[in-house]
């Protein structure tokens, strides 16, 4: 409710606001995917597609585009909690200085106020990372393909993932 109102900053101008208001003005057709030259910036369209399908509906404003992002942050928090579970023994006040380290994060705090990418990747990685520690690869492949579609960084990421799946996988099988 406190940053509804804030405008889109950076790159969300470009990878959501611009590829939002495309798909929003011109529809969800196939060949609407592709965007014109001056509006490319080489980036998947999902975010965009995913704010224009929100906006149309819920309506096109600001405080709904903050809150396209609301399930993505609480996903994130999801995710943390249940990484805690594997690594820190059943304790709540070692899980709230955790959580509270890991979300006052600067970098991650300030993404949360934007509508902003980033905030679904990093909730994609944190459940490939979750994936891959439960050895569920159905969902490992969901979050992987999630991860990739959203942008570049993505993407990159995919390949960061696999390496350490493939890692992780080769030391069980040693083991």
């Amino acid at each position: 409710f406190f940053i509804s109102q804030n405008s889109f900053f950076w790159d969300t101008i470009q990878l959501a606001s611009r590829h939002a208001h495309w798909f929003y003005e011109n529809g969800f057709n196939p060949e609407n995917l592709i965007f014109p030259n001056e509006l490319d910036p080489g980036h998947q369209p999902t975010f965009g597609l995913y704010l224009a399908v929100i906006w149309k509906t819920f309506g096109k404003t600001l405080p709904v585009s903050h809150f396209a992002m609301l399930p993505f942050l609480i996903g994130i928090v999801y995710q943390l909690q249940k990484l805690m579970q594997n690594f820190f023994k059943p304790s709540i006040p070692v899980h709230i200085c955790v959580m509270l380290a890991v979300l006052i994060e600067p970098t991650l705090l300030g993404q949360s106020v934007l509508v902003s990418p980033d905030i679904i990747l990093v909730f994609f990685y944190l459940l490939c990372i979750n994936a891959i520690l439960s050895r569920n690869r159905l969902l490992l492949a969901l979050a992987l393909l999630g991860l990739a579609n959203i942008s570049l960084r993505g993407s990159m990421l995919v390949i960061a993932v696999i390496f350490c799946d493939a890692a992780l996988t080769l030391n069980y099988i040693k083991k």
